[in-house]
């Protein structure tokens, strides 16, 4: 079975950041303007409903809030998204 970082280790996405432990919350990669440089994305509600698992949510979505979202890892800063079938 491929990993998401042996499907991710493609030259192209060098330098890209991965969540540890969040591999069923990534959906896919941006990619910048010139091509050069992609960022992770990740689902918003997936890596709650991961965090909830030992914790309450609330308690998952503020460690969301802070220690995940939060981040800045520069030019490939992870980015969080929510599907719209989660808004409606």
């Amino acid at each position: 079975m491929t990993t998401l970082q042996d499907a991710l280790s493609d030259e192209r996405f060098e330098g890209m950041f991965l969540l540890d432990g969040y591999d069923d919350a990534f959906i896919g990669v941006t990619d910048s303007k010139d091509g050069d440089l992609f960022s992770a994305v990740y689902d918003i509600d997936k890596i709650v409903e991961i965090l909830a698992q030992d914790m309450s949510y609330e308690d998952a979505w503020e460690y969301f809030q802070y220690n995940v979202a939060g981040l800045y890892l520069g030019d490939q800063t992870p980015t969080f998204i929510r599907r719209k079938e989660t808004l409606v």
